[in-house]
């Protein structure tokens, strides 16, 4: 619609509902216009003003958020040595059990992925001095053809012996 016919037709149905005692919705009907189209012109409701400075979502103040010492409590239960071996719901309803914490399992959640404390929880085997070494894979070698049995792999050196002791 263009501005012209807009201001036209707002004015009209003002006009009616001034001057004839029509309600704003039975104007709107006879003049064709819909009623939250006047409401729009007529307010200045502009559905895209831009903001002069945006704040980035990450840099607002969030009230409900969880104070320095709250989100340390957090951390401090996730890390703590008696729930090493268990996840992270694990250790939130446990903390929440022992009323340590009083945030929200996704609170708890959050906070863990933010210190990357999410994933394999469990203690690893270190790769220091009593560790296991990796073992080479076990290998058939077959000299003659048919020696092997069904199921196994010769290895490429035991395949080139054996093609070389046959020629």
């Amino acid at each position: 619609m263009a501005e012209a016919a807009q201001v036209v037709l707002t004015d009209a149905v003002s006009a009616l509902s001034t001057t004839a005692g029509w309600t704003i919705s039975r104007a709107c009907r006879v003049t064709g216009l819909p009623r939250a189209s006047f409401y729009r012109l007529t307010r200045g409701y502009c559905h895209d003003r831009r903001v002069p400075e945006p704040v980035p979502h990450r840099d607002r103040h969030q009230p409900a958020a969880l104070a320095e010492a709250e989100r340390a409590q957090v951390i401090e239960s996730l890390v703590a040595d008696e729930y090493a071996e268990l996840s992270v719901v694990q250790t939130y309803w446990r903390s929440f059990d022992a009323g340590q914490v009083s945030c929200s399992q996704a609170t708890f959640y959050r906070i863990a992925r933010s210190e990357n404390l999410v994933g394999d929880r469990r203690r690893q085997r270190s790769q220091g001095s009593g560790s296991r070494r990796k073992r080479p894979a076990p290998t058939a070698q077959a000299f003659r053809p048919n020696q092997l049995g069904p199921g196994t792999r010769p290895s490429c050196a035991a395949a080139q012996k054996a093609s070389s002791v046959t020629s």
